[in-house]
């Protein structure tokens, strides 16, 4: 068998922020005039005019932060957005923890054939040993965009593996939970 590269194990909890930024102005014009007649030899009107101009302006930051455990979150969980070697016998182990019925999309494109398999936790033990055993989704090529449901709820182990003879360039890889799917029975 040969070396593991990437996660080995799902994050705790996701969290996920929004940040929300109001701005508002006020503008206040307030005018006071005095009149003022003084008679001497004459009639003299004095008139005084004052303007004031308030201008205030309130900004508003508010973010909305939400955690959530792994397995109720939705979204990419896995993005490699740097192409990554895999050597000849070489293979990827990444954890994820989905729900029931729940969709996933993986995509894969590398500059040769890769295999990708999904196994539950007991099913992914028994083939680290090399055991004949049945994967949730196995497919091996280049260019992979699939979706699926998975059985049950629980923790996955997304394999890519590179079973050929060169090392191989994985220039994409994503998963994608896409919430539920099917509803259960």
């Amino acid at each position: 068998m040969g070396a593991l590269i990437g996660s080995q194990v799902s994050p705790r909890t996701v969290t996920k922020s929004v940040t929300k930024i109001e701005t508002k102005t006020l503008l206040s014009t307030i005018t006071k005039t005095i009149s003022k007649e003084t008679t001497i030899f004459a009639t003299k009107t004095t008139t005084l005019t004052l303007t004031k101009t308030l201008t205030l302006t309130l900004t508003k930051k508010i973010t909305f932060t939400k955690t959530v455990p792994p397995w109720n979150y939705v979204g990419t969980i896995i993005y490699a957005n740097e192409p990554f070697i895999l050597n000849p016998g070489e293979h990827r182990v990444d954890v994820v923890h989905i729900q029931e019925y729940y969709g996933v999309n993986i995509q894969v494109n590398a500059s040769s054939d890769v295999s990708i398999y999904v196994f539950n936790i007991t099913n992914y033990a028994l083939w680290l040993h090399r055991e004949n055993v049945s994967a949730v989704y196995a497919k091996t090529s280049r260019e992979i965009n699939v979706t699926f449901t998975v059985p049950s709820s629980g923790y996955y182990v997304i394999v890519l593996e590179n079973t050929g003879e060169q090392s191989i360039i994985v220039m994409h890889y994503k998963v994608v939970i896409l919430g539920r799917i099917v509803k259960g029975l």
